[in-house]
């Protein structure tokens, strides 16, 4: 059996990562580290996932979502560099619309689906998919029939705070405040982390406005009452539209 490590690019899967290299290698035939690109990540999150896996060893497979105007053709994938490259959500948002509170397929499109197919085109035995949970998340622990997941830091009692401490040392540790993880304009942030994220990160609102103008039939906009990025930080809401959001990975396959 292989196992595919989904490195998201924060410290939580990293660090996971590292933990299945180190203790986990000896159960499976073959270990694939695998990080689907969206294109709008934090130039940050590229540079402590290079510098990062580079220190620690690990080898990087880094890809991104293909998506076919076509109907009735799934999501493929090709390789990718650890940098932006905001056309590859353009054109999730181009077939699929906008993502937002009712419509999660971001994640399902440019992660999970991505990476099922490397591996379907890659992996060529069963395997598992292990994914960088910590033990304080309870809730974001999932078991699926169809799809066989493992939680290296959960099941090692790592949370929050072991994962802070264990990157401390290192110079190349991520350097970005937490409402500026994930992807930047991330439509599950609250309106008072965006403003915030804007402010330290003007790109943020610029990637954001050019989502929100690609012309889709029936699509609405992206934030919690179906506002514009710039019509939703002007707002004091203070609540992430997911507990998650603005301090976790977002994990592809939950």
């Amino acid at each position: 059996m292989d196992c595919v490590v989904s490195v998201s690019g924060g410290r939580s899967s990293l660090l996971m990562a590292h933990l299945v290299k180190e203790k986990y290698s000896h159960l499976y035939e073959n270990m694939y580290y695998v990080f689907a690109n969206t294109g709008v990540e934090h130039p940050d999150t590229y540079r402590f996932l290079s510098q990062g896996s580079a220190a620690l060893g690990i080898k990087i497979i880094s890809i991104r979502a293909v998506i076919t105007m076509e109907s009735g053709i799934g999501t493929g994938w090709m390789n990718s560099p650890l940098s932006q490259d905001r056309e590859i959500f353009a054109d999730m948002v181009y077939k699929y619309g906008r993502p937002n509170t009712t419509r999660r397929h971001c994640t399902r499109v440019l992660k999970a689906e991505a990476i099922r197919a490397w591996c379907r085109d890659n992996v060529k035995s069963d395997y598992v998919t292990a994914l960088g949970i910590r033990s304080d998340e309870p809730k974001r622990l999932t078991r699926r029939d169809n799809y066989k997941f493992i939680y290296p830091l959960a099941d090692n009692d790592i949370d929050r705070d072991d994962v802070e401490d264990f990157f401390k040392p290192f110079s190349w540790d991520l350097k970005i405040p937490k409402q500026l993880g994930n992807c930047t304009f991330c439509w599950q942030k609250s309106s008072v982390a965006l403003g915030k994220a804007n402010m330290e990160y003007p790109q943020c609102g610029e990637d954001s406005v050019y989502m929100d103008e690609i012309d889709v039939i029936g699509t609405l906009p992206m934030y919690r009452g179906y506002k514009t990025f710039y019509a939703f930080i002007a707002g004091s809401d203070d609540v992430p539209s997911r507990k998650v959001c603005a301090t976790e990975e977002c994990q592809p396959f939950e």
